[in-house]
């Protein structure tokens, strides 16, 4: 009998252990909270003092109604002529002329006015004046 012999068995290779990989978890997103709008207050308007007869216009804009009684645009007529004056002397008349109806009304506002009206005018040394000629109050 022939003895056989065993076979040397290979030794098995050891794989080594993989460590496995660290997930990234993903960022929290923090959530932005919504800003709820503040609502404003509505602004309560003071009355004007009107006084309806005289200066009722159209739109009741008692500084154009106190503007047109005092003042109107010259319309170059030959015999119509017209002065050069500031926006200020032109406050300071309107609110001789009616300091009650004036009261509330800011020099700025006859600038806005003269604009509105479509009235010229012209830059001075002494600052821009308007074209106007003063009407005959009865």
């Amino acid at each position: 009998m022939t003895i056989r012999k065993k076979k040397a068995k290979k030794p098995k290779k050891i794989k080594a252990v993989k460590k496995p990989k660290k997930v990234k978890k993903p960022k929290k997103v923090k959530k932005v909270k919504k800003v709820k709008k503040i609502k404003k207050p509505k602004k309560i308007l003071k009355k004007k003092k009107i006084r309806k007869e005289p200066y009722r216009l159209g739109d009741g804009n008692v500084e154009e109604g106190i503007f047109k009684k005092l003042f109107h645009k010259t319309l170059r007529r030959p015999k119509e002529k017209g002065i050069a004056i500031s926006a200020k002397a032109i406050y300071e008349e309107m609110k001789a002329a009616d300091p009650v109806a004036m009261e509330n009304i800011k020099e700025n506002q006859i600038w806005k006015l003269l604009k509105a009206l479509k009235i010229g005018k012209k830059h001075y040394e002494d600052g821009n004046k308007y074209d106007l000629v003063k009407n005959k109050i009865e």
